[in-house]
């Protein structure tokens, strides 16, 4: 199994601190670096990490310490969200994968989550969620009566959320050509 980290976005939420948010220092270590280290903590070593034109070395620099670990870097071009990192990192994935991104600071038992539902339930899909007491913005769920996902709401704004529970990007998808021909169908 493999843990895609999207690297690849501008953190304009993080104004006015400089950077993208994967290379902010967090107790001497940056957000990939606790992510990366993290997922290592959880038995995942096929890593792939998906960073931008400026991010790039960088990141690269980072992850050259992890020996441990087989890591490939894909390079998005263009901001255009998470699909589009997945699209920029398709060439380098394959079979089962975790999407992650390292701006939200998880721990190992948000992998086994994934992992443990992953084993009870079958679906292509498994996606992490919190429920939240006030606006965030982030992507909300929508659930049916059986608490199942339906959709994603990206950012609807204060009040306009379809449920209080949003997304934090531990995603698992058990079937990755699924996944890259459902983003060809929303371009």
């Amino acid at each position: 199994m493999q843990v895609v980290f999207l690297c690849g976005g501008v953190g304009s939420r993080m104004s006015p601190l400089p950077g993208d948010k994967s290379g902010l220092k967090f107790l001497g270590k940056t957000l990939l670096e606790h992510q990366v280290e993290t997922a290592l903590a959880a038995g995942l070593s096929d890593l792939v990490v998906v960073a931008n034109r400026q991010n790039a070395d960088a990141l690269e620099g980072i992850l050259h310490s992890y020996t441990e670990a087989r890591v490939g870097l894909a390079v998005q071009t263009e901001p255009s969200g998470m699909g589009g990192a997945l699209r920029a990192a398709r060439h380098l994935v394959e079979g089962e994968v975790i999407v992650v991104s390292p701006g939200d600071v998880v721990d190992a038992s948000a992998y086994q989550s994934v992992l443990s539902a992953r084993e009870r339930v079958s679906a292509t899909s498994y996606l992490l969620g919190t429920k939240v007491g006030r606006y965030f913005p982030g992507g909300y769920l929508v659930l049916d009566s059986n608490g199942e996902i339906r959709r994603v709401v990206e950012k609807p704004g204060p009040g306009a959320g379809p449920s209080d529970v949003v997304t934090i990007v531990v995603h698992l998808h058990s079937d990755i050509e699924a996944l890259f021909r459902h983003l060809a169908d929303e371009r």
